[in-house]
């Protein structure tokens, strides 16, 4: 796309320069270079949405949660667009549904949701009164255990309260009031305590001779949810998650930012952790029969965490594992590959995929990743030497030659599990050849040939190739003056284990260096 500062136009430059169709150009050039560029996204949307152009705005929102999926800040702004006209309310609707299709972790967007039903829902016939309780029904079983779903809560039981219900009596519609109370009540919602009031006063009001009954037994639940809901704030308080919207207040866009592994995000992460932990441990002590009750509370748990912590390999490993661990692995296999397209760099997500493939006996899938993961590490060390050349320190963690030998060692061991000796000394060769092997490979290889096929002889003349390929690449990096040491120990190692012709070549290549002309034998005793 050209910027339009190439091109001619009467419009005085300062004009130009502050249009939105600039900004968004030099955007659209700016977010192939880095497409995680937060900033960019941002002021992207902003950029698109004061163009006002529809087709923009869809393209640009489509485009940003590809790169961030299930971001409920993005897809509130997205779906506020098409609330501001009737006419683009069907789309506004499409939308909804698109993004409430998965269970969303945001009460924002279901509050958005509801408003926007009851918006169009403002008929008092029994028909509108159903399509409203039914969102409200939706809206509570998704979200309804999130701390800050109380206002929902508050609105869906004055709701049924208000009668615009089709019940045959008035005791029906006090049950149906009662039991949302008592659910509400068993959960550490942020307002748990005005909750308690009105129910206090419901009761009351419904019949004063049955209300202290009521209220005693409620009372164990609510304190139970109340005592917990201190704690869940105060693991919540220091995650940084999304602000309840107020009336006319814009959302800001909220995405998460690559690790450069700092001490705060040290912390975050293991704050994060801290929580999930402390959620799967069920301090509510939810009951058996109310299983789904409590998988859906984690659940919406770990799908905050991968909004804000979507670059945090380990996080996706810990509900991969949790959703393993409650005996749902299509799920917990799903988790593994999302995780991934997230973290395609990621040895602890790749490592526990190809298991899981290993396991289900898909080995053609186990090769591929191990395949494409190679060519992912070896693109990752071509780039680290680039910029190492033009002295541009990285902000990520360096990718070492040991982290590459780990993908060749690990592949080996699947191949002989799978294929046999054979066919992981074959690998063995492909990564001998490979330029950037490290020492780690033939040790694996010699450790792998002493254990499984008993062959000694194997182990040991890979252990002394390892020594010669090793010597040979760091000798030539050295200058002539800090080699010595090195050449001594190679000629040293050769005259004692080596063969006459290499004997030969190492002491020809220790005398240039070494000024003190001494015979090897006497060097090695």
């Amino acid at each position: 796309m050209q910027a339009l500062h190439t091109t001619t136009t009467s419009e005085p430059v300062a004009t130009v320069c502050n249009s939105p169709k600039y900004h968004i150009d030099n955007l659209h050039l700016r977010l192939p270079q880095d497409p995680l560029d937060v900033d960019a996204w941002r002021r992207l949307a902003d950029e698109v949405e004061k163009s006002g152009k529809s087709e923009l705005i869809r393209t640009t929102y489509d485009a940003l949660l590809k790169k961030y999926p299930d971001n409920p800040s993005v897809q509130i702004r997205y779906i506020n667009h098409f609330l501001n006209d009737r006419k683009t309310f069907p789309e506004a609707e499409h939308l909804f549904q698109r993004f409430l299709k998965v269970t969303s972790p945001s009460v924002n967007l279901y509050t958005s949701y509801l408003e926007y039903i009851r918006y169009i829902h403002t008929g008092v016939d029994t028909q509108s009164q159903r399509i409203i309780r039914k969102a409200y029904d939706f809206a509570i079983k998704s979200i309804g255990g999130d701390k800050n779903s109380g206002n929902i809560w508050c609105d869906y039981i004055a709701f049924l309260k208000s009668g615009e219900i089709s019940l045959s009596t008035s005791e029906e519609q006090q049950k149906i009031v009662r039991k949302a109370y008592q659910r509400a009540l068993q959960t550490p919602l942020d307002n748990i305590d005005k909750i308690w009031r009105d129910y206090e006063s419901f009761e009351f009001h419904v019949n004063r001779s049955t209300a202290r009954e009521f209220l005693n037994n409620m009372l164990p639940a609510y304190t139970q949810a109340r005592s917990v809901g201190r704690d869940l704030a105060n693991h919540l308080d220091a995650l940084y998650l999304e602000v309840p919207l107020t009336a006319n207040s814009k959302l800001e866009i909220s995405l998460p930012t690559v690790p450069s592994f700092t001490i705060s995000e040290r912390q975050l992460v293991g704050k994060w952790k801290n929580y999930l932990k402390w959620e799967e441990s069920n301090p509510l002590k939810i009951e058996e029969e109310r299983k789904t009750d409590f998988h859906t509370r984690i659940q919406i748990a770990y799908k905050k965490a991968f909004v804000r912590m979507r670059f945090y390999p380990e996080i996706w490993f810990m509900a991969y594992h949790w959703m393993d661990s409650v005996g749902r692995p299509k799920e917990a296999i799903a988790i593994l590959k999302t995780g991934l397209e997230a973290n395609p760099s990621s040895f602890l997500l790749t490592f526990a995929y190809v298991e899981v493939l290993e396991v289900m006996k898909n080995h053609a899938q186990a090769h591929a990743i191990y395949e494409q993961f190679l060519q992912l590490q070896k693109a990752s060390i071509v780039e680290l030497h680039g910029r190492v050349d033009e002295e541009k320190p990285s902000k990520h963690s360096p990718l070492t030659r040991k982290d590459y030998a780990l993908v060749y060692i690990t592949y080996m061991r699947f191949v002989r599990r799978t294929e046999g000796v054979e066919a992981s000394r074959s690998l063995f060769r492909k990564a001998r050849r490979d330029m950037y092997a490290s020492w780690e490979i033939y040790a694996a290889g010699a450790i792998m040939e002493y254990h499984h096929s008993r062959n000694q002889v194997i182990a040991t003349r890979i252990f002394e190739a390892d020594a010669h390929a090793l010597f040979e690449r760091v000798i030539s990096t050295l200058p002539a003056e800090e080699s010595r040491t090195i050449w001594e120990c190679w000629a040293c190692y050769q005259h004692q284990y080596g063969d006459l012709s290499r004997r030969k070549k190492s002491t020809k290549g220790w005398r240039r260096y070494t000024p003190v002309v001494r015979p090897v034998v006497v060097l090695c005793l």
